[in-house]
């Protein structure tokens, strides 16, 4: 392992302590962009799957995209 490496290196525990103190950390502008953020790559990933003609479930396997509703939402832009 390289120097870089070693002083990276964490357990599971300190990764989560440290994501924790990075969000206490944040601004509230910076929370909305990480929310923005990480909406956009959500809606992007499931057209995706969309047009491969793949289901984007959530986690009660409730539908949240599809190719009928990527069908209807192209056809009201």
């Amino acid at each position: 392992m390289n120097p870089i490496e070693d002083s990276l290196a964490c357990d599971y525990e300190a990764a989560a302590l440290n994501h924790l103190r990075d969000g206490v950390r944040a601004t509230v502008e910076q929370r909305w962009a990480w929310l923005r953020e990480s909406m956009e790559l959500a809606v992007t990933h499931a057209r995706q799957r969309a047009a491969r003609g793949e289901v984007t479930l959530g986690a009660h396997g409730e539908v949240w995209w599809s190719p009928e509703l990527e069908e209807r939402w192209s056809a009201l832009r």
